[in-house]
Formats: C-alpha cells, structure tokens, sequence
C-alpha cells in the first residue's frame, strides 16, 4: 500500500468527518492537531490568518492578491468579535443577531471559515475540517451556537456588501511601445509575461471611496537631479556583477525577496504573539493592520498602473531614450534579484511596510519597539528596535537588489503611512461616546449615590478636559477615575467582576487618548505610578482554567506572587523577581489542576496580601 499523501490526508481526515457522527468529531480534530500541529496554536485570530494562507498555497493562483484577501477575512473576524465584545468602533457589520454573552472563539471560527469557504470553495473540504476541529475544543452550549451564528451572520453580511467590489475582475493590460519612462517586460521576461493583478488597481478600498483616493505624486521627471540620482544610485549598487556592496548589503536585497504572501502575514503573526495581546485585542490589531496593508496596496497598484514606470532593467539599457546627458546606458546591465512583474512607481514593498510600521506606531502609541523578521530566502533573522530602521531597510533592500529607485521607496512608504493613519482613525473611540457609555456603566454599579457622583464628576471632567484639547490632563484624571474604581474593590464596595468591564473601557479611552498625543507629536508616557499596593480580585471568578490576577507596587520592591491550596501547599509561582513600580496583571493557567478553592498571595518587603479565588471545571 502506498503512503497517504500529506497534501492529500487532510481531505482524507475531513471526509471521515462526514462519515462518522458527531460523537467523533473530538477525536478526529485531536488526530488532525498531532498530524498538523499549526491547526491550532493558541490563538484563534492568528491561527485563521495560517490557514488562509496555507490555503492560498494550496490553491495558487497568479492573478490573486493574497495580501488583500486577508483584509476581508480580518475584517468579518472583527465585526464578528466587536458584536460581542462591543468596545470598539463597528468597522462594517452590525450583525442583528448580536448578544453580549456568545462565544468569542466560536465567533472568530464561523467568520473565518464563512469568508475561507467563499474565497476558496476548491478547498472546502480542508477548509470545514480545521473549522470543526476548532470548533470540536469549545464548549457545547449554547454561548458556543450563538458565537458561531454571529460570525457566520457577520461575514455573509460583508461578502454581500463587497459584492462587485472588482476583486479580480477582468482588467487586462494592453502593453504600450517602448518610450521614454515606459514599463516594459524585465528579465527574465519570456513570453507569456503578464504583468501581476491589473484589477487590484481598480478595487474598492476597504476604508475610503476610490482607488485614487490615495495616489501617489507624478515620478519625478527623466531629466530631473532626483531621477539622475536615483538611476546612479541603483545602477551601481543593484547589479548583480556590482563590486560596490558588502555581503551584508547583499543579504539585506535578498532577505526581502520572499514571497510577501508568505513573509508579511508569518512575520505579523510573530510580533502579534510577542505582544501578548488579548483575543479581542488580536482582532483588531490583525483587522487594522491588514485593511492598512489592503487598501495601501490598492493605492499603490492605482498609482502603479496609472504612471505605468520603467523598472531600472529597462532604464539603464535604454538610457540613450531618456534626454538625460547624466544616465548613461549600459545594455547588459542586470538587476541582483529576479524583478516583480508589475511597473516599478510607486514600490509595492515600501507601500506595504509602510502600512505595516505606522499601524504598529498607531496601535502601540509608539515607533520604539521590537520587530524581528524572518526569510526563508537567506534562513536569517533581522532585529529592529524601531519602525524608521525597519523602513529604512526595506528601501534599501529593494535598491540593492536593483528592482527600485529610491524614490519610489520612499513614495511607497508615503502611502503606507497616509492610509495606515486613515484607518487608524476608523478604529479609535469617539472619546465623547465613550464617556457617556461609562456614565451610563456608574449608573448600573452597586455603589450609593455619593460614591456613583464621585466617579461620574471624574468622567465628565475628563470629557471637558478633551475638547479643550488637554489630553494629558484629561489622560491623568482617566487613570484617577481607574484608581477610584480599584480602591472601591479593594474596600469591598465592588467586586472585581463588576469593576473589570469599566477599567478595560477606561484603558481604551487612554490608549485612544494616547494616539492622539502621538499624531501630535508628543512623547507618550504611559507608565503610570500607583499610589499604593494593591492585589485585585482575580477576573473572571469562578474560572476555568484560565484567570487574570492584578497588582499594583508604588516603588520598585522585590515581589512575589504564589498559588496555594486549601491545606497551604504551593501550587504555582506566577511572579519571582524585582519589580520596578507599576501595574501588572498575571495571567494564571490551572490546567492540571482540579475544582476547587485555592489562595494567591502577593509578597514583597512592606507588603503582604491573600485572596481566594475559584476553579471551577
């Protein structure tokens, strides 16, 4: 008997799901999870992005924008989480069917394969495999029913609102004679040479009206300082017989010239994972990082396809065409890396990484942070400690490699950066909405009515602080207002489950506060220091098996916070070092534990505190 195919056993496995009963489902997913373990790695977000891009390779296609596609996907994710969840801006779909206690996994689920099924129907089968093996791990209720109803509502909702949106229509490209500036075939340019998604150029964005909306200036001309420094500059350097770069400038060209439909969505998924972000929070970052990238891909191809730009293989060995004295011709000139197919103005790398920097700069309120990248081309590993260095070397990557000019880099970059602040503002907080929301939310807590006057007088004066245009005054008074609704936990007058769902709003006003500090240019410091120790109630509680435990130290202490059971014995050390002042929230996972009550302590040097908290599987 031959071996089973490995691109042919999922389908095996998945038509067994139609076979057996329901009763089997659990144990097929488990034997898919064995044999394919990046079915599931811990969160559901992410994990949908791998398989839609596991079956874009399974199905290729030329003419697809796989970047774009994920737009749609992340999009339905979100609208379908933030219908549950309800603390963020709807980007689309308001589902009807809408309810505050459905399941977020099953949400994510259902959306995810909704939009799979319809994008890539040839693999249905594998697609509705990993669907029920996903969903085979949540509980069999009925907050698990209505999650899946909710994000199957979601994204049959948008698939009709994007119906005729252009994706991949038939826009064919009529190829023009050589002239001057003219995009023409590059090497290795054998017949039959078409030129990538013509129809990208035409689509509807995501956030914004037209395709135009966003396109990028005139190239500079022929005969231009800027066109003759570009053409010196990536005629010596691009090559691929230049003696002018370093091995390491080499790797730099190579590093980038993965298939982005692979490289970009792994290397999101990485930094995602070191962020530590929420479910809820994945979605939206993963929707915003992806409509960024989608429609500034869309006003790149718009601008690419309308400008029609020599790429530098055509250029320099035609560079007598130019009326520039300042170029001079090289006929056997050839670039170091194997040139995209699409005309060269402005570049599809610059535009992407753009979206991709200042969405990370948006979300996280700051460009300072640690991006790691991975090739498979070159099998290395490039660090970053800022979104301008990652920038930085994504033009230079494609001048060395000898597919771009610089200027087209940065143009790239220019449209990267526009549409990811465009989109960013799509899923901030209207702060004045929020406010009310929160006054709305004091309403509702069991506290008497000084203690309910005390927390709305905060609110609306952080609302008279925004509009006018204090932010860090009204930031400050957020935080004050955080403090009140902790010390009344602290006290006993809420518990942690009635005060949870305030905080985590206040914290998005902050975040959304933030950003707009940032867009202005100041320097955000969101470090806030305690006025006191604090343990809060663990949230949620009764878990199962995962908790959130929260503490706050006013100065650097040595701290640590442990688990015990009822007869005293350790079962857990969650925190065990120095710790400098701040706030700090554990995350607690009982997973080989059983039902029960158990104990955490936080311990430092001039401060000790004990709660319960409730295992309940």
């Amino acid at each position: 008997m031959k071996a089973l195919s490995l691109n042919l056993l999922p389908r095996v496995l998945a038509y067994s799901f139609l076979r057996l009963g329901a009763n089997h489902l659990l144990l097929i997913g488990l034997l898919i999870f064995v044999i394919f373990p990046d079915v599931i790695k811990g969160d559901p977000v992410s994990d949908w992005n791998a398989t839609a891009v596991s079956v874009q390779q399974r199905l290729p296609n030329p003419s697809r924008s796989a970047l774009v596609d994920l737009a749609y996907l992340h999009i339905a994710i979100y609208d379908a989480v933030n219908a549950i969840d309800g603390t963020h801006p709807i980007f689309k779909i308001d589902p009807p069917n809408k309810v505050p206690w459905a399941n977020l996994e099953a949400a994510v689920h259902s959306a995810a394969r909704r939009i799979l099924m319809a994008f890539y129907s040839a693999d249905s089968v594998y697609i509705d495999s990993v669907y029920q093996a996903r969903m085979s791990l949540l509980p069999s209720d009925s907050t698990t029913t209505k999650g899946a109803e909710i994000g199957n509502t979601t994204a049959v909702m948008y698939l009709s609102l994007r119906n005729g949106d252009g994706r991949q229509a038939n826009i064919p490209y009529v190829w023009q004679p050589l002239g001057p500036g003219v995009y023409q075939p590059t090497p290795p340019g054998s017949p039959p040479y078409v030129p990538v998604s013509p129809w990208q150029a035409q689509l509807l964005p995501f956030s914004f009206d037209s395709s135009s909306q966003y396109r990028a200036p005139a190239p500079p001309l022929l005969t231009s300082a800027e066109y003759t420094a570009d053409f010196n500059e990536v005629k010596m350097y691009g090559s691929i017989d230049t003696t002018n770069t370093t091995p390491e400038m080499r790797e730099i060209a190579f590093f980038h010239t993965e298939n982005p439909g692979i490289h970009v969505p792994r290397n999101i998924r990485s930094f995602a994972a070191s962020q530590n972000l929420s479910l809820v929070d994945n979605a939206r970052f993963f929707a915003q990082i992806y409509v960024s990238i989608g429609d500034a891909l869309i006003s790149g191809w718009n601008s690419k396809y309308y400008y029609n730009r020599w790429r530098p293989s055509t250029a320099i060995r035609n560079a007598d065409i130019d009326g520039n004295p300042a170029t001079e011709k090289d006929t056997l000139w050839q670039p170091l890396a194997v040139t995209p197919r699409h005309p060269e103005y402005p570049a599809a790398h610059g535009v992407v990484s753009g979206a991709i920097a200042y969405t990370i700069e948006r979300f996280f309120n700051t460009p300072n942070i640690t991006i790691t990248l991975t090739s498979t081309v070159t099998g290395t590993q490039h660090t970053f400690t800022n979104i301008y260095d990652y920038l930085d070397e994504i033009a230079n990557a494609r001048v060395w490699g000898g597919m771009h000019f610089r200027t087209s880099c940065d143009e790239g970059v220019q449209i990267g950066q526009t549409v990811a602040n465009f989109v960013a503002d799509a899923f901030k907080f209207a702060i004045s909405d929020a406010i009310a929301d929160l006054i709305s939310m004091v309403q509702t807590l069991p506290l008497n009515n000084g203690n309910k006057n005390s927390l709305t007088s905060k609110l609306e004066n952080v609302l008279a602080k925004y509009n006018d245009g204090k932010l860090i005054p009204a930031r400050n008074i957020m935080n004050a207002f955080i403090n009140e609704l902790n010390q009344f936990v602290n006290n006993g007058k809420l518990t942690a489950t009635q005060a949870q769902p305030l905080i985590d709003y206040s914290n998005e006003i902050i975040d959304a506060i933030n950003s707009e500090l940032l867009k202005q240019g100041n320097e955000v410091n969101t470090k806030i220091i305690p006025d006191g120790f604090a343990l809060l109630q663990n949230y949620p509680n009764p878990f199962n098996p995962t908790t959130t435990i929260r503490y706050s130290i006013p100065n650097s202490e040595f701290v640590t916070l442990k688990v015990y059971d009822v007869l005293g014995n350790e079962v857990a050390t969650l925190v065990n070092e120095e710790k400098p002042a701040g706030s700090y929230e554990v995350e607690f996972k009982a997973t080989e534990l059983s039902s029960g009550i158990y104990f955490y302590k936080l311990q430092t040097n001039s401060f000790v505190e004990t709660k319960k908290l409730v295992l309940l599987k």
